[in-house]
């Protein structure tokens, strides 16, 4: 099999943090595009001729920027005369209320898109449904011989699962993918660059906001022999804490470190306005200052709280959750109300 490139959760959106427009377009959406011209040129370098890209191509499920969907689509028309594109459709691709709206399906014009389960050249091909009953089926029925690869987008069970990442939605076990089979699993959804149960995620190409502190986003470059991850360039976002006096040393610290990227200072009080103007000159992207209080512990559900219980348990079996994982999802729906 010839070198391929795995992507996913790209989330191209005109972002209004740090998007202040740059010869006319949004910035945030700049970056994205920056990214993905570098991972073209990779591509080129390397003489890869197949992209596969497993979902969640826009963040808007409907209402898209005009300027975000004509700008990508546009980038993936001109590459198309090098790079074979398939596209998986993601839980961002498909319209709520229209499940079978798939923002994707133009590409069909310039690439390949997969909007149900397909299996060709031996490849499996998992994109994300609502019915998660017909996904479990689909791999149930698979036939016993190995495969070549299986591309999906979902969770499987116990990855990383970052403050981003959307969860109650596809939650796989490894008992029902049997990774073995597969000469190559790979997965979109989690935003988080991981290798779990011989599962891949590339993660997402560039941050996407606050709840992605990561540094190493990129892509996944397969060869014959060698599985690889590929940094590319891109602003990244960062929190810092600061105490009701910091000091010179912590104040210098942080203006050496965020020039060019997207900031968030959190502060029980109001920052010293030279501090501020300080920060502000050392050049990021973006600077914002949040006034955090005083931790509280959380409020444990009571009893008469069943009715929320009753609700979550009904939430989670409409999004087909396998019933052995059900607990742990009512479970963390209690504890996110607790925490609210």
């Amino acid at each position: 099999m010839k070198d391929f490139i795995i992507t996913a959760d790209w989330h191209c959106h005109t972002w209004q943090e740090g998007g202040e427009p740059v010869d006319g377009i949004n910035g945030r959406l700049r970056d994205f595009l920056f990214a993905f011209d570098e991972m073209l040129e990779y591509a080129k370098k390397h003489k890869v001729q197949t992209i596969y890209q497993l979902g969640d191509v826009y963040h808007l499920k409907k209402n898209i920027p005009v300027d975000a969907y004509n700008l990508l689509f546009e980038e993936v028309r001109k590459s198309s005369k090098y790079i074979n594109w398939v596209f998986l459709a993601g839980n961002h691709d498909r319209d709520d209320d229209r499940p079978q709206v798939v923002t994707t399906l133009p590409y069909r014009s310039i690439a390949t898109v997969l909007v149900s389960p397909d299996i060709f050249d031996g490849i499996v091909y998992l994109p994300w449904l609502y019915d998660q009953r017909r996904v479990r089926d689909f791999l149930a029925n698979l036939s016993k011989k190995e495969y070549e690869m299986l591309l999906f987008h979902g969770e499987l069970d116990g990855a990383m699962v970052g403050p981003t990442d959307y969860q109650l939605k596809s939650k796989m076990t490894e008992s029902l993918i049997k990774p073995t089979r597969f000469r190559w699993t790979f997965a979109g959804h989690l935003h988080r660059q991981q290798c779990h149960k011989g599962v891949h995620y590339p993660g997402s190409l560039i941050p996407k906001d606050f709840g992605e502190l990561e540094t190493n986003k990129g892509f996944i470059h397969v060869s014959e022999k060698l599985i690889q991850t590929v940094h590319v360039t891109a602003p990244l976002f960062q929190v810092f804490e600061f105490g009701p006096k910091p000091s010179e040393a912590a104040v210098e610290k942080v203006s050496q470190a965020i020039p060019g990227n997207l900031v968030r200072i959190e502060t029980p009080g109001r920052l010293d306005p030279g501090i501020q103007k300080r920060l502000e000159a050392a050049g990021p992207r973006y600077l914002r200052i949040k006034l955090v209080g005083k931790q509280t512990t959380p409020v444990r559900a009571q009893p008469e709280d069943e009715g929320f219980e009753t609700l979550i348990r009904q939430h989670v079996e409409q999004k087909g959750v396998p019933p052995e994982l059900a607990p742990v999802y009512v479970d963390y729906g209690l504890d996110v109300l607790r925490r609210v």
